[in-house]
């Protein structure tokens, strides 16, 4: 149910009409539908599934500094006001929840990983369905893949940002485009009042970021409420209900190559990346080609010299995936 050839799912241009029009408008109400029902089947934090502890090791071969290190993420849920988690890389360990509404998180041990944030991400498969501010549903078509139907809804936001795919026939998530990351979703199995992937993956281009594979999910008895005080040490911590995205401080104008602007060639590059907490891009990678090499690898060239405000989580700087668009035109 994985798409294996994202390039083939994205959409080309609707023609325009006020009677393609009126018939987009009803479509789109139609995939913001079939999109909220498929964040409520894989919904893992409800009531009904509470209390629960979901545990995943994982491997992090494009996480920098995390190369060949173990990898792990435990969460124990009992309700929105009472929980914690830990991720795991190598010799980094982080340890953050809440106890009667109230958050905490303990100092970081050990060197963090560039895209550490990414762990908790990429299992919080409901998260990855939700819009962010400003963005809204686009266009929607409908692909095969193998043996399978894949309904494409396109993210947009001053322009296509992203794409959610979802399985025709389950209605559930096969993966997730934006910020220039893949996530993609597998040997999905029911768990009490959801669905949930076994498997997991995070892709920035054609790079494998993480791998993760579940391997407890399961509703606990009874969820010993000691287990979320805040241990000795840890400091107030506010989970992050809303992300301030990276702002742009400093560019690089590309090269226009000159064999290519002889040509009268022109093109669109969507561009992806980290940018870590001191707002530099790292992993620059073409998301979406403009048809011209030499294009492409003038718009990354360009990008790792631009310099962002980072993205930020409660005023504090968080790793980020992001994507771009730059626009090659002869005047």
């Amino acid at each position: 149910m994985t798409p294996r050839n994202w390039g083939a799912l994205l959409g080309a241009v609707v023609a325009l009409g006020t009677s393609v029009v009126v018939a987009e408008r009803k479509e789109f109400v139609e995939a913001a539908a079939r999109l909220e029902n498929a964040r409520q089947l894989v919904e893992l934090r409800r009531a009904e599934n509470a209390p629960f502890e979901l545990v995943a090791h994982c491997a992090a071969p494009g996480l920098t500094g995390a190369v060949g290190q173990e990898c792990s993420y435990r969460l124990v849920w009992a309700s929105p006001d009472d929980w914690r988690e830990e991720t795991v890389i190598g010799a980094y360990v982080l340890h953050r929840g809440a106890r009667n509404g109230t958050g905490w998180r303990l100092p970081a041990r050990g060197a963090r990983p560039l895209g550490a944030d990414l762990v908790a991400e990429l299992l919080d498969v409901s998260g990855a369905l939700r819009l962010r501010e400003g963005q809204e549903v686009g266009k929607v078509e409908l692909s095969r893949v193998g043996a399978d139907r894949i309904v494409e809804i396109e993210l947009r936001r001053d322009g296509y940002e992203g794409s959610i795919y979802l399985d025709d026939t389950s209605g559930l998530p096969a993966g997730v485009l934006g910020g220039g990351l893949q996530h993609a979703y597998s040997a999905w199995k029911p768990f009490a009042a959801s669905e949930y992937p076994r498997r997991l993956r995070l892709r920035l281009g054609a790079e494998t970021l993480i791998e993760a594979t579940v391997v407890t999910l399961e509703r606990l008895e009874v969820a010993e409420l000691s287990i979320f005080e805040p241990p000795t040490g840890a400091e107030p911590w506010t989970p992050c209900d809303e992300l301030a995205e990276p702002e742009l401080v400093s560019r690089v104008n590309p090269d226009y190559p000159e064999g290519v602007r002889l040509q009268r060639k022109q093109g669109v590059v969507m561009l992806g990346c980290l940018i870590d907490t001191l707002g530099v891009p790292h992993r620059v990678t073409v998301v979406r080609s403009s048809g011209h090499r030499q294009l492409d690898a003038a718009a990354a060239a360009a990008l790792v010299m631009w310099r962002f405000k980072p993205a930020q989580c409660q005023g504090e700087a968080v790793d980020i995936g992001y994507s771009l668009t730059v626009t090659f035109a002869l005047r």
